[in-house]
Protein backbone atom coordinates (compact mmCIF):
# COMPACT_ATOMS: atom_id res chain seq x y z
CA UNK A 1 0.00 0.00 0.00
CA UNK A 2 2.65 2.14 0.45
CA UNK A 3 3.95 2.57 -2.81
CA UNK A 4 1.12 4.73 -3.74
CA UNK A 5 1.58 7.35 -1.04
CA UNK A 6 5.26 7.08 -2.59
CA UNK A 7 4.05 8.29 -5.73
CA UNK A 8 1.83 11.01 -4.31
CA UNK A 9 4.86 12.12 -2.22
CA UNK A 10 7.27 12.23 -5.54
CA UNK A 11 4.46 14.88 -7.03
CA UNK A 12 4.00 16.77 -4.16
CA UNK A 13 7.15 17.06 -3.97
CA UNK A 14 8.27 17.82 -7.30
CA UNK A 15 5.23 20.36 -7.71
CA UNK A 16 6.02 22.48 -4.99
CA UNK A 17 9.99 22.95 -5.21
CA UNK A 18 10.61 26.10 -3.14
CA UNK A 19 7.06 27.20 -3.09
CA UNK A 20 4.77 28.11 -0.33
CA UNK A 21 2.13 25.31 0.14
CA UNK A 22 -1.03 25.68 1.31
CA UNK A 23 -3.07 22.76 2.32
CA UNK A 24 -7.33 23.31 2.54
CA UNK A 25 -8.94 20.41 4.09
CA UNK A 26 -12.41 19.23 2.45
CA UNK A 27 -15.42 20.18 4.52
CA UNK A 28 -17.36 17.57 5.50
CA UNK A 29 -18.25 14.72 8.30
CA UNK A 30 -16.26 12.46 10.89
CA UNK A 31 -14.57 10.59 7.73
CA UNK A 32 -13.50 13.82 6.37
CA UNK A 33 -11.99 14.55 9.82
CA UNK A 34 -10.05 11.06 9.37
CA UNK A 35 -8.99 12.14 6.27
CA UNK A 36 -7.24 15.61 7.66
CA UNK A 37 -5.97 13.34 9.89
CA UNK A 38 -4.00 11.63 7.78
CA UNK A 39 -3.14 14.34 5.73
CA UNK A 40 -1.40 16.14 8.41
CA UNK A 41 0.27 12.76 8.94
CA UNK A 42 1.33 12.57 5.75
CA UNK A 43 2.82 15.88 4.76
CA UNK A 44 4.49 15.88 8.13
CA UNK A 45 6.42 12.61 7.52
CA UNK A 46 7.78 14.05 4.10
CA UNK A 47 8.86 16.70 5.26
CA UNK A 48 6.48 20.20 3.08
CA UNK A 49 6.16 22.46 5.41
CA UNK A 50 2.67 24.22 4.41
CA UNK A 51 -0.03 26.50 5.76
CA UNK A 52 -3.11 25.32 6.52
CA UNK A 53 -6.51 27.42 5.45
CA UNK A 54 -9.77 27.37 7.62
CA UNK A 55 -11.70 28.55 4.89
CA UNK A 56 -11.65 28.59 1.15
CA UNK A 57 -12.16 32.01 1.32
CA UNK A 58 -8.45 32.85 2.60
CA UNK A 59 -7.31 31.59 -0.23
CA UNK A 60 -8.74 35.18 -2.53
CA UNK A 61 -6.04 36.85 0.01
CA UNK A 62 -3.05 34.53 -1.38
CA UNK A 63 -3.07 35.88 -5.11
CA UNK A 64 0.72 34.99 -5.71
CA UNK A 65 1.78 33.21 -8.84
CA UNK A 66 4.44 30.94 -6.59
CA UNK A 67 1.66 29.23 -4.63
CA UNK A 68 0.55 25.92 -4.62
CA UNK A 69 -2.52 24.32 -3.21
CA UNK A 70 -3.06 20.91 -1.67
CA UNK A 71 -6.69 20.42 -1.61
CA UNK A 72 -8.03 17.51 1.04
CA UNK A 73 -9.41 14.98 -0.69
CA UNK A 74 -13.00 13.33 0.03
CA UNK A 75 -16.26 12.23 -1.67
CA UNK A 76 -17.70 15.58 -1.73
CA UNK A 77 -17.42 15.53 -5.74
CA UNK A 78 -20.54 14.01 -6.09
CA UNK A 79 -22.17 17.82 -5.62
CA UNK A 80 -21.61 20.90 -6.53
CA UNK A 81 -19.17 21.23 -3.65
CA UNK A 82 -15.72 20.95 -3.84
CA UNK A 83 -15.76 21.71 -7.42
CA UNK A 84 -17.55 25.38 -6.67
CA UNK A 85 -14.83 25.97 -4.11
CA UNK A 86 -12.00 24.57 -7.04
CA UNK A 87 -13.50 26.87 -9.54
CA UNK A 88 -13.43 30.10 -7.05
CA UNK A 89 -10.09 29.70 -6.14
CA UNK A 90 -7.97 27.90 -9.21
CA UNK A 91 -6.80 31.40 -10.38
CA UNK A 92 -4.95 32.24 -7.11
CA UNK A 93 -2.60 29.38 -7.65
CA UNK A 94 -0.33 28.13 -10.14
CA UNK A 95 -0.83 24.45 -9.29
CA UNK A 96 -3.79 22.04 -7.29
CA UNK A 97 -3.01 19.06 -6.00
CA UNK A 98 -6.58 17.48 -4.99
CA UNK A 99 -5.97 14.02 -2.62
CA UNK A 100 -6.92 11.10 -3.68
CA UNK A 101 -11.15 11.57 -3.98
CA UNK A 102 -14.11 9.42 -5.39
CA UNK A 103 -14.99 11.32 -8.36
CA UNK A 104 -19.36 10.97 -9.94
CA UNK A 105 -18.16 12.98 -13.13
CA UNK A 106 -14.92 13.91 -15.20
CA UNK A 107 -13.54 17.14 -13.45
CA UNK A 108 -10.46 19.30 -15.25
CA UNK A 109 -8.71 22.63 -13.97
CA UNK A 110 -5.60 24.47 -15.15
CA UNK A 111 -2.68 23.07 -13.63
CA UNK A 112 -4.73 20.86 -11.54
CA UNK A 113 -3.91 17.53 -10.32
CA UNK A 114 -6.44 15.10 -9.44
CA UNK A 115 -5.80 11.78 -7.78
CA UNK A 116 -8.40 8.91 -7.29
CA UNK A 117 -9.30 6.87 -4.13
CA UNK A 118 -10.84 4.31 -6.15
CA UNK A 119 -9.93 1.97 -8.91
CA UNK A 120 -13.31 1.53 -10.68
CA UNK A 121 -15.64 4.45 -10.92
CA UNK A 122 -13.71 7.32 -10.34
CA UNK A 123 -10.56 5.96 -12.40
CA UNK A 124 -13.47 5.35 -15.82
CA UNK A 125 -14.57 8.96 -14.99
CA UNK A 126 -11.06 10.55 -13.89
CA UNK A 127 -8.86 8.29 -16.06
CA UNK A 128 -5.69 10.27 -15.78
CA UNK A 129 -6.20 10.70 -12.05
CA UNK A 130 -3.10 8.37 -10.75
CA UNK A 131 -4.07 6.31 -7.67
CA UNK A 132 -3.68 6.89 -4.37
CA UNK A 133 -5.24 5.22 -0.95
CA UNK A 134 -7.66 7.54 0.77
CA UNK A 135 -5.43 9.52 3.50
CA UNK A 136 -7.00 7.77 6.25
CA UNK A 137 -5.08 5.06 5.51
CA UNK A 138 -2.55 6.70 6.48
CA UNK A 139 -2.73 6.71 9.68
CA UNK A 140 -1.31 4.46 11.61
CA UNK A 141 -2.95 1.39 13.83
CA UNK A 142 -3.35 2.70 17.51
CA UNK A 143 -2.48 0.34 20.31
CA UNK A 144 -5.53 -0.26 22.10
CA UNK A 145 -6.72 -3.36 24.72
CA UNK A 146 -5.80 -6.67 23.30
CA UNK A 147 -8.91 -8.11 21.86
CA UNK A 148 -9.11 -11.15 19.65
CA UNK A 149 -11.75 -11.47 16.49
CA UNK A 150 -12.11 -9.11 13.09
CA UNK A 151 -14.72 -6.83 12.52
CA UNK A 152 -15.96 -5.92 9.32
CA UNK A 153 -16.99 -1.69 8.82
CA UNK A 154 -19.08 -0.98 5.56
CA UNK A 155 -20.26 2.50 4.74
CA UNK A 156 -23.33 3.46 3.91
CA UNK A 157 -22.93 6.96 2.46
CA UNK A 158 -23.41 6.96 -0.81
CA UNK A 159 -20.39 9.39 -1.54
CA UNK A 160 -17.62 6.86 -0.85
CA UNK A 161 -16.85 4.23 -3.16
CA UNK A 162 -14.24 2.72 -0.92
CA UNK A 163 -15.93 -0.40 0.77
CA UNK A 164 -14.72 -2.21 3.26
CA UNK A 165 -11.96 -2.24 5.96
CA UNK A 166 -11.38 -5.27 7.44
CA UNK A 167 -9.69 -4.88 11.12
CA UNK A 168 -8.29 -7.79 13.33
Amino acid sequence: MRKEFFLLENIIKNTCGNDKVYYLASPGNWGDALTRYGTLKFLRSIGVEYTELKSYHAAAELIKAENVLIFGGSGNWHNEGSIQILRNIHKYFHAIIVLPSTYEAHHSFPNTVFFSRDRYDSKARMPDAPFCHDMAFYIEPISSVKKSGSGYFFSTDSQIEMGAALFS
